[in-house]
């Protein structure tokens, strides 16, 4: 994952950074374990936040360029009640699975998982899970 943020310095200056994270172990559960943060100065580069997120795929999964992280900034994480369900059914998407994995490890049909996708994305009023998984890892919703 990769995004820019601004933060002070010790002279109370503001720079933009950038955030990158490679995960470089999963638990048993197949969770996030251990990671590999770089952070790199970039204001030299350019004074201006993009506002947007990648998500690179590695061992072959798909990658997600540029997620917009403006249209989020409008809702707070406590705005957004998703089932206990949903919340399952974003991790499953998170972690790379497809529909039909995500349908098996929840005992549900392929069909259920796509009518919690389209009650997931309505919302939190976004048009794509790559969006909801931003705003719940950003939220701590997901990790």
């Amino acid at each position: 994952m990769s995004y820019n943020y601004r933060m002070r310095n010790a002279n109370g200056n503001y720079v933009l950074v950038n955030h990158q994270t490679v995960v470089l172990t999963l638990d048993e559960r197949k969770n996030f374990s251990k990671g590999l943060n770089i952070h790199t100065r970039i204001d030299h580069l350019t004074k201006e936040n993009n506002y947007k997120a990648s998500l690179i795929g590695m061992n072959g999964r798909d990658s997600i360029f540029d997620v917009s992280l403006e249209k989020l900034e409008n809702k707070s994480p406590d705005m957004i009640l998703f089932t206990s369900r949903e919340r399952e059914v974003i991790k499953g998407f998170s972690n790379g699975f497809s529909y039909k994995e995500i349908a098996e490890q929840l005992f549900i049909s392929k069909e259920t998982v796509k009518s919690h996708r389209k009650n997931i994305l309505k919302k939190a009023e976004v048009n794509s899970i790559e969006e909801v998984i931003v705003k719940c890892v950003k939220w701590g919703i997901i990790n």
